[in-house]
């Protein structure tokens, strides 16, 4: 949501950045400084339109500026999620849309007005996106020092090492120059979760004989979900391999659950052996 204050500019010093996004579904900063009420949260895993992931782990409310001509108009983004992982605050239009103001683009400018008609502010295009240059108190910095690091950002910094030795690291002053927020939770690390991930070794010989005959042994696998979608919605694939031939049958499917559906058309179609040409179709 995004509430309007009183139009004051204020002497700034610091630089932020801000982008309006019309696809962000909600407001989202990685200057953990500039929040206030601040309070953690549930890890929440968010998906980027460009299939990449990344992490809020508190919400707060954040004061910004909108350029009103020669002037500016201060106003507070509530619910902002925090999320250290992404570059520069966006500002999600949906958000501000949902909380009664109107938003208008045109001629290179994106306009916001309030319930009243109102004008808030205009946001120039620049290098085809509609982003503001912010300059910050410095007193702001000097609360993102006392803040400092989370022991989980710490821990990705290092190399991903284990979160107790980062405590040690700097208790012992192995490491200066930081101040790690002893009071921050030990999350669970994707990165090392993956890292950690081990896959069997695949047989290049095959221990027992091919069965005799097409159809006495059917090997079945199933994938999903796949993080883009066919043209047609499917995001699995299911396959069937004959041992004999080693000949492999693959179905696209838009569910899991139809994976019961497909082995029972693949076990009418095998039964009247009308796959059984298929590599020479």
């Amino acid at each position: 949501m995004i509430e309007t204050m009183t139009t004051t500019t204020p002497s700034n010093n610091g630089h932020t950045l801000e982008l309006y996004d019309l696809r962000a579904s909600c407001h989202m900063t990685p200057y953990q400084h500039l929040l206030e009420d601040y309070s953690p949260t549930t890890d929440k895993l968010i998906n980027a339109t460009n299939q990449q992931s990344f992490h809020a782990v508190s919400t707060g409310n954040l004061h910004i500026t909108v350029p009103n001509g020669k002037s500016t108009t201060p106003i507070m983004l509530k619910n902002v999620l925090y999320t250290p992982e992404i570059a520069t605050t966006l500002v999600s239009i949906r958000c501000i849309d949902n909380a009664g103001y109107l938003t208008t683009f045109g001629g290179g400018i994106c306009s916001i007005h309030n319930a009243d008609n109102k004008h808030i502010g205009q946001v120039p295009m620049q290098n085809r996106l509609y982003h503001v240059d912010q300059q910050n108190d410095t007193h702001h910095f000097a609360h993102m020092a006392s803040n400092g690091l989370t022991i989980m950002q710490f821990h990705s910094r290092m190399g991903h090492i284990a979160p107790e030795a980062t405590r040690c690291l700097v208790k012992d002053q192995l490491v200066t120059g930081i101040q790690l927020d002893e009071s921050s939770e030990v999350l669970t690390c994707d990165a090392c979760t993956y890292a950690k991930m081990t896959c069997a070794s695949v047989l290049t010989t095959q221990e027992n004989p091919r069965a005799n005959m097409y159809g006495d042994e059917v090997h079945s696998d199933v994938w999903g979900p796949s993080p883009v979608k066919t043209l047609g919605r499917k995001c699995y694939y299911v396959t069937f391999t004959d041992d004999h031939s080693c000949e492999t049958h693959l179905e696209l499917l838009s569910n899991k659950s139809d994976i019961f559906d497909t082995y029972k058309v693949y076990e009418a179609k095998l039964k009247t052996q009308k796959w059984v040409n298929i590599k020479a179709l």
